[in-house]
């Protein structure tokens, strides 16, 4: 929405210019720009994103982003889909999170083997990812979210144009983690990218 006026955007880069064209087999929408089709995986947006790059070693020691690493079918035809909410070097070092070795000793225990899926730390970068393919508009039409952690999900909520996520109140103060939108909706073969912009979303519960 720019000056009170309402656009639809396709793939983050081409505006509908008019939708809806009915012909004998089906619908066109003409748009301003060429589509071009994703050609790197989750894991290849995130390395080449200095932004992330604590996020990326991260994955890397806890051996979480060797799922996202390429595209995987469940069968011939079927792709296995991923949802990444990752979280920029800034967040973290809002945190005073600076460096890896910052941020295992924050969300798990010394001398700890976070490679072990019950690890607190194993468990924290994996709940920052999805089970299944969620853009902004999918994340705000359910209210929870599966994620890599068994039987752990992330909540979601619309509140004006924000969408926040792990939205509650306790003892009458507000929290949650907000996607940075302009800089969420990446498109990757696997799956699609998220920016949170807030903080970084506690870990779930682990060893």
């Amino acid at each position: 929405n720019e000056n009170g006026v309402s656009r639809y955007i396709v793939n983050r880069r081409a505006i509908i210019l008019q939708p809806n064209i009915h012909t004998g087999n089906g619908v066109l929408h003409s748009i301003d720009h060429v589509l071009i089709p994703s050609s790197k995986s989750l894991y290849q947006k995130l390395k080449e994103n200095n932004n992330y790059t604590l996020f990326v070693e991260a994955l890397d020691s806890t051996g979480v982003g060797t799922v996202i690493q390429k595209l995987t079918y469940k069968n011939d035809t079927t792709p296995n889909w991923y949802t990444v909410l990752a979280q920029s070097n800034a967040v973290f070092a809002a945190q005073n999170i600076f460096n890896f070795n910052d941020l295992r000793a924050k969300y798990t225990k010394p001398g700890a083997n976070v490679q072990d899926p019950k690890d607190s730390l194993n468990r924290f970068m994996a709940y920052h990812i999805l089970t299944g393919l969620k853009f902004t508009a999918d994340l705000v039409m359910s209210p929870s979210h599966e994620t890599m952690v068994p039987q752990e999900v992330v909540t979601s909520v619309l509140k004006e144009e924000n969408v926040l996520l792990n939205y509650e109140t306790t003892n009458g103060v507000t929290d949650s983690v907000l996607v940075n939108r302009p800089y969420s909706d990446i498109a990757c073969i696997n799956g699609v990218l998220h920016d949170l912009k807030s903080r970084p979303m506690p870990p779930v519960s682990g060893e």
